[in-house]
């Protein structure tokens, strides 16, 4: 990404990172925006996940809760209907929860 947008010249400093170990400090992030990692973690059945699913996508929604500041925001693009999975931690978690769309919709939360 550096070298492809190098002719901006931005003020930007372009992370690696997995999902899962994000390495910002707590209550760090603005606005977190996802459009399709959370998709790729799920395999098999949606209805019998199994728990190797259930722990990636724990920690990932525990990693993106923790770096979110009190206000921040989290947009989520997915395919599959996984809002069920979703809602229910962050909420847990004191984030409100808005899914917009009937069928691989956007999850927000505010």
């Amino acid at each position: 990404m550096s070298a492809l947008h190098a002719f901006l010249d931005l003020p930007v400093t372009w992370l690696t990172m997995g999902v899962c170990t994000i390495t910002f400090p707590a209550n760090r992030v603005d606005i977190a925006i996802d459009k399709g990692a959370f998709d790729t973690m799920f395999y098999g059945s949606l209805l019998d996940l199994a728990n190797e699913v259930k722990a990636n996508v724990k920690t990932y929604l525990d990693q993106v809760v923790r770096v979110l500041k009190p206000d921040g925001q989290v947009v989520m693009r997915a395919v599959a209907a996984v809002w069920f999975i979703v809602a229910e931690p962050l909420e847990r978690s004191g984030v409100g929860v808005k899914v917009l769309g009937e069928q691989g919709g956007l999850l927000y939360h505010e």
